[in-house]
């Protein structure tokens, strides 16, 4: 496989048109990069695009919103599907910062008080060990359990967390105190 200037266009175009990256772009920053860098490697300026990506959010996004973790979210998510399908590497440290945010996002989206429940993807001891707990958000952002150096699988871990409403005695849901 040829990993082109062109490959990449193909492959990810799409995902940097949501935020607002034409291919032009694309084009004319890989040749400042290849210049720069005395690369002519796709791959490694596609890492190079993800990084600038993950610099510039915070500086145009509201700082902590609701937004800023969904786009830094998906921005991680492909960061380790390059690394995990392209690069065949393991991708856990990418994994941790996407779920970090992915929690942050749905955290300040809520209405309701949640609480997360770890769903294992049965992909090593350690994992197994935590399927079904359930965490506040507040411990999951404290010990984020999920993709750490304990997990074993070879790639990725690809276990995932499940969001539920917290309820009072009375069964009732506990709305969100502002």
């Amino acid at each position: 496989m040829s990993y082109t200037i062109d490959w990449l266009v193909k492959k990810y175009m799409s995902f940097f048109t949501e935020y607002g990256i034409t291919e032009q772009n694309i084009r004319e920053q890989y040749e400042v990069w290849k210049n720069k860098s005395n690369r002519d490697d796709a791959k490694h300026y596609l890492w190079f695009v993800f990084q600038q990506m993950v610099i510039l959010i915070p500086t145009q996004t509201e700082q902590d919103s609701p937004r800023q973790h969904r786009l830094l979210r998906d921005v991680y998510f492909k960061m380790g599907e390059f690394m995990v399908t392209i690069e065949k590497k393991n991708g856990n440290h990418v994994k941790h910062l996407m779920l970090y945010h992915e929690i942050k996002g749905n955290d300040y989206q809520s209405t309701i008080e949640l609480k997360i429940r770890i769903i294992s993807g049965h992909c090593c001891p350690f994992c197994d060990a935590l399927d079904k707990r359930e965490l506040t958000f507040e411990e999951v952002l404290n010990d984020q359990p999920l993709a750490s150096n304990k997990c074993t699988r070879q790639y990725e871990c690809n276990c995932t967390y499940a969001y539920f409403p917290q309820r009072d005695a009375a069964g009732n849901v506990i709305g969100k105190k502002n």
